[in-house]
């Protein structure tokens, strides 16, 4: 279970997390890089989005630690 941002989020992983939000921005923004990293030690990924290709305009990093979820 992963619980927080926005809110309690069941049976469903950091990756799986991810694929949606990717999915819901790709509605919106075009996503420029998608980066699968460890932030102190914990599973984490940076979207990076922006109005097309070539110029970002964000990056959003997603991370857990226990079952929490943090993003950024």
């Amino acid at each position: 279970f992963i619980e927080g941002y926005p809110y309690l989020i069941k049976n469903i992983t950091l990756e799986e997390y991810v694929n949606q939000t990717i999915n819901n921005f790709n509605t919106r923004l075009s996503i420029i890089d998608v980066d699968h990293f460890s932030l102190d030690g914990n599973e984490a990924y940076k979207i990076v989005a922006g109005v097309n290709m070539t110029n970002p305009a964000a990056a959003f990093v997603y991370s857990t630690n226990g079952t929490k979820l943090y993003a950024i």
